[in-house]
């Protein structure tokens, strides 16, 4: 694996520890408006928030194994991410944005 699927996922990995992270420590501004989550229970954020975290380390795991198949894998799961958080709309669309870019981004890694 070039060193461009490196760090992508390191990328991708730390993105995600981090906005774990925040959800863990700060889940009353996370569920607060105009946040796409305002009015979710704390006890969902925490659950969120450790899968987050979960899914950052993950990709920090893969970035160390240099491990191809995680980022073959990861694109048709960021696209069906963008798809259905465009479908569910209003602050939803910035998510589903993120996660087309990530995805466009991974598949054009996998080309190069």
């Amino acid at each position: 694996m070039s060193k461009l699927y490196t760090y992508l996922l390191g990328i991708q990995g730390s993105l995600l520890l981090a906005n774990g992270a925040y959800m863990l420590l700060f889940p009353s501004e996370i569920a607060a408006p105009p946040s796409p989550m305002a009015g979710t229970p704390i006890s969902v954020i925490h659950a969120m928030s450790t899968s987050t975290i979960s899914l950052g380390l993950t990709y920090l795991v893969a970035a160390y194994q240099s491990n191809r198949t995680y980022v073959v894998m990861g694109v048709p799961g960021r696209f069906l991410a963008a798809a259905l958080f465009w479908y569910h709309g209003g602050a939803w669309k910035n998510v589903a944005c993120y996660e087309a870019v990530w995805g466009a981004i991974n598949f054009g890694a996998l080309m190069w």
